[in-house]
């Protein structure tokens, strides 16, 4: 909480390494996600609960190091999500579903 500073939720980890990126809030067709990496995974939060709703790895047909430095805040446009880093891992582009609720393959 803003005014108290007392915590309001808290997602739950995954056991990832962090990266240094900060989380994105997005709009999403109405709907508010915040957009967050860790050095394995692009995950999609609630941001009403702190609520993993998706999450989509990174680094097993993206990478040959097994994780990721990720540095780059994603970037997001008209439901597209693109990922990039260095080392030669490869650039992702991803896109929600019309809930934010997923991932569309």
């Amino acid at each position: 909480d803003k005014e108290s500073g007392e915590l309001i939720w808290k997602t739950k980890s995954l056991g990832d390494v962090r990266s240094y990126v900060s989380p994105l809030l997005i709009d999403h067709l109405g709907q508010e996600l915040i957009i967050a990496i860790t050095s394995k995974h692009l995950i999609g939060v609630d941001p009403s609960n702190g609520k993993v709703l998706w999450k989509y790895d990174l680094v097993t047909d993206h990478t040959k190091r097994g994780r990721r430095n990720s540095t780059n805040t994603p970037l997001y446009h008209d439901g597209n999500i693109f990922i990039s880093s260095g080392y030669d891992d490869e650039a992702v582009m991803l896109t929600l579903s019309d809930d934010a609720k997923c991932i569309v393959p």
